[in-house]
């Protein structure tokens, strides 16, 4: 064999008889079998990927992604985790989108939202507002969160949605309107004066 070439593609050693193991597109030393590895691998036969944080020609490049962005093994380009955006994956979804690529519009009625989760699009409601969009009020007697919790007012009175404070009926008054307005007094918080008798 004319010493002077090279073994051909994929083989290597004397008489060029050994076949390299090299993978992911690693070039093989025609004189020892010992791999090359392109950007992004590493190991003795290239079959590993860089770690998570390092990318490019034997993994020496630092990763600049932020918010557990994926960093791309071989250029360093980030993917980034639902509800971030940026080159590095540095920005927020803006306000109303959310999702991969933040390309999904939030579907919450706004002003019944205090906010829209920018990873799941998951619809905050305001105390007194349910539904997978706060679409829908608490029921008569129940407030806060989720309109899990029940009014303690009485006399066909009304409770604040949000504080479930009373909002006494006419001719009651009271933190649960339980009494009744004070003699002399009457109508809505008892703030009216009863007309004076006259004799």
């Amino acid at each position: 064999m004319d010493c002077g070439n090279l073994c051909p593609a994929n083989t290597f050693g004397e008489d060029c008889v050994q076949k390299c193991a090299c993978k992911n597109g690693a070039s093989c030393s025609p004189e020892n079998g010992s791999c090359n590895c392109t950007a992004g691998w590493v190991g003795i036969l290239c079959d590993r990927p860089c770690d998570d944080k390092f990318y490019g020609k034997d993994c020496e490049g630092k990763c600049k992604c932020y918010n557990n962005a994926a960093c791309h093994p071989q250029n360093g380009t980030c993917t980034c985790a639902a509800g971030f955006t940026g080159m590095l994956c540095q920005d927020r979804c803006r306000k109303g989108f959310y999702g991969n690529g933040c390309n999904q519009r939030c579907n919450c009625v706004e002003e019944n939202t205090v906010d829209c989760d920018f990873t799941t699009g998951y619809c905050n409601c305001k105390p007194e507002w349910r539904g997978i969009r706060c679409e829908t009020k608490c029921p008569e007697g129940l407030y806060g969160k989720d309109c899990h919790l029940h009014c303690e007012c009485m006399h066909n009175s009304s409770c604040d949605p949000t504080t479930g404070s009373c909002v006494c009926a006419k001719g009651w008054e009271s933190s649960d309107c339980s009494q009744p307005c004070k003699e002399g007094w009457y109508g809505l918080g008892c703030r009216e004066k009863c007309p004076e008798k006259i004799n």
